[in-house]
């Protein structure tokens, strides 16, 4: 009988030291499995923030060419403008160097 006790006991320790293994191991994986889905976790928001960096740049870019689409728009407009407003000016200055003129000569 004291000795299948002692053959008990030795089980039962023996148990012991695989559970104890199989707790290390257990731990040791979680360890792994953290340290694993953080390293996701950062090369993800990496690549978000990279992502969302290219897609800002690229929305500044699209504005940056909107305006300089619409400054060119404007420029040109403005030229129109001007070669039309040119021979006004021209014929305004005219007739203020003839109106000039006939008032010295009435004087």
């Amino acid at each position: 009988v004291q000795s299948a006790i002692e053959e008990q006991k030795d089980i039962v320790k023996a148990q012991q030291i695989a559970i104890k293994g199989l707790e290390e191991q257990l731990e040791f994986n979680r360890d792994n499995i953290r340290l694993l889905i953080e390293k996701k976790t950062a090369a993800m928001r990496e690549k978000i923030d990279s992502e969302t960096l290219l897609h800002s740049n690229n929305q500044k870019k699209k504005d940056l060419q909107s305006d300089v689409s619409k400054l060119e728009k404007s420029l040109d407009s403005l030229t129109l403008e001007t070669r039309n407003t040119r021979p006004i000016l021209d014929q305004t200055t005219k007739r203020r160097k003839d109106a000039q003129t006939t008032l010295k000569n009435t004087e």
